[in-house]
């Protein structure tokens, strides 16, 4: 068998260098068992190499074939029609001009080097039937290479057709997956666009961190809660950012360990730009790909400064309504315990003065001599109704600010005494022993003389009430700042230590063991009289077991530190 024999045979080859001679050039060409030596010999006669400079032409257009063929050796040709460029033969084993080898046609193309360039040439012209080889063997040997060489072209084109029909398929498939793609990032870049926009539209703060909790992107109302631009934050910790509500720092571990299954949530404080801790809820999810794999995460946050305002509010309002709830139940108490005691006080004198003025009225009852006796009663009885009822009307007075005061220079020891001569007969029937001392209040105070005096004797008179034994004590001091009254007694006590109640009206502290009478309104109307005058009362244990009452009074007018006086005569 015959070996195939390729025009190609002299790329392929890779000939190192020009061949020495054209059958050298030959047998490179065409290697293989196509031509036996002695036919290669006998053609190699119709041979030879040719060396061409830059821009010369090897064939020229219309000119009659001179029956040669021209293989590339090396270097470069351009083909062109009609002065228009066609191709380029660069690769060495390139034929030019096999038509001549079959027709003898014009040239239908002008060939031109681009370069030097060296050529084989097969001589093709018709020799005599006498040469040595004859001319048929020639004509034999050409029409084989011209088979060889169009055998060649053949496959080439072929070759090239089938690789062109591929270029064609796998360009229609790359243009169908290019739109497709096309199709596909242009739904992902509406998507973005769409997820940026939701993003950026948030009323939340939401942040990007990456695993080890730096910051990578913030939406604009982060940057607004933050106040800052978002280079302040790109790269920070997200735990610099925030703090625990007790204050302590935050452990971005801890937080992503929880995000790892399900998402962390929590009020925490977030520091703004300025240092300010702003309260915030917190939700930390995890970021993952398509394999699980953690990838980041986001952090959302939402301002409840309003909602803790609110929250604040209700409490404070939940407060306020306990505690009206609680007045109302001791205004309701106060009520019950007062409707009991005014029942049980007033009943009292009310059913002496009828008992005397009946037994009074009627005829032969009562002695001449005994009647001066039940005329005192009555009015002793008439009295006491007095006295509560004043004390009433003084309390709601002070109560709805509609006492008036006259305010003058007042001689506190002179009042003192007034007042302890008052009490000394009552302290005596009682076998008490009332006196005053310590006189050391030389400096006149503007006061309400008439309504000091009251504050005055309701507290003696509670002394003397209260006292069963012992003695009384009265006291009057001044200071760089104060007046002080002080009344001091051997009595009972307060029980439990609670002064704080004696004030509030209708209370008389511990009373279930008592059998004296009134309504409990002394302390609180003293109390009332003191602080218009800017001033206080104070209860002390006594060291004989008794109480001591002061009543405390500044030297300065009263009217310039206490708007709450309405009128000054």
């Amino acid at each position: 068998m015959r070996g195939k024999a390729t025009i190609d045979s002299f790329g392929k080859a890779g000939v190192q260098g020009l061949p020495e001679n054209a059958r050298a050039a030959l047998r490179v060409l065409l290697s293989g068992e196509v031509f036996s030596d002695q036919e290669l010999d006998e053609l190699s006669s119709r041979c030879h190499i040719r060396t061409n400079g830059t821009g010369e032409v090897i064939i020229r257009e219309g000119e009659e074939s001179d029956n040669r063929v021209y293989l590339i050796i090396k270097g470069s040709v351009s083909i062109s029609i009609k002065g228009r460029f066609i191709l380029r033969l660069q690769k060495p084993g390139d034929t030019i001009g096999e038509m001549g080898l079959i027709s003898s046609a014009p040239r239908s193309a002008t060939v031109t080097t681009d370069m030097d360039s060296t050529f084989l040439v097969v001589d093709a012209m018709e020799s005599g039937q006498d040469e040595d080889p004859p001319g048929y063997k020639f004509r034999y040997y050409f029409s084989r290479l011209f088979n060889s060489i169009l055998t060649e072209k053949l496959r080439r084109t072929s070759d090239r057709a089938r690789l062109y029909e591929d270029m064609v398929s796998h360009s229609r498939e790359v243009e169908r997956k290019s739109e497709s793609l096309q199709e596909e990032i242009t739904s992902y870049l509406r998507e973005i666009s769409m997820y940026t926009h939701l993003v950026n539209s948030a009323g939340d703060a939401i942040i990007v961190t990456d695993t080890q909790g730096k910051v990578l992107t913030v939406n604009p109302a982060l940057l607004k809660l933050y106040g800052g631009n978002s280079e302040d934050v790109t790269g920070m910790d997200f735990v610099e950012m925030i703090s625990l509500d007790n204050g302590g720092d935050c452990n971005w571990r801890e937080i992503t360990g929880r995000a790892k299954d399900e998402d962390w949530t929590g009020e925490i404080f977030l520091r703004t730009g300025d240092g300010e801790l702003m309260p915030v809820d917190c939700r930390v999810s995890s970021i993952t790909g398509d394999n699980n794999d953690r990838l980041a995460f986001s952090v959302i946050i939402r301002d409840i400064r309003l909602r803790k305002a609110h929250e604040e509010k209700i409490k404070k309002q939940s407060q306020e309504l306990e505690e009206a709830y609680r007045a109302i139940q001791n205004m309701e108490r106060a009520k019950n315990g007062f409707l009991t005691l005014v029942s049980h006080e007033l009943r009292t004198p009310i059913t002496s003065i009828m008992a005397f003025a009946e037994t009074l009225g009627m005829e032969g009852m009562v002695d001449p001599e005994d009647q001066p006796d039940f005329i005192r009663t009555i009015y002793k009885e008439a009295e006491k109704l007095s006295d509560m009822v004043s004390k009433v009307l003084a309390l709601s007075k002070l109560e709805s600010d509609q006492m008036y005061f006259e305010f003058a220079k007042c001689d506190v020891e002179t009042l003192a005494a007034e007042q302890i001569g008052v009490f000394t007969l009552k302290a005596k029937e009682k076998g008490l022993d009332m006196h005053l001392e310590n006189l050391g209040a030389p400096t006149p105070i503007v006061v309400d003389k008439e309504q000091i005096a009251v504050a005055l004797s309701q507290v003696l008179d509670n002394a003397v009430k209260y006292t069963d034994k012992g003695s009384i004590t009265a006291s009057v001091s001044q200071n760089e700042q104060e007046t002080i009254f002080r009344v001091s007694d051997t009595g009972r006590g307060i029980q439990n230590d609670d002064y704080q109640v004696l004030l509030e009206k209708f209370s008389r502290g511990d009373v279930k063991e008592s059998r004296i009478h009134g309504l409990g309104l002394g302390l609180p109307l003293c109390y009332l009289i003191v602080k218009a005058h800017s001033g206080n009362m104070r209860f002390e244990k006594n060291d004989s077991g008794g109480t001591v009452v002061s009543i405390v009074l500044p030297l300065q007018h009263p009217v310039k530190n206490n708007p709450d006086i309405r009128q000054v005569t």
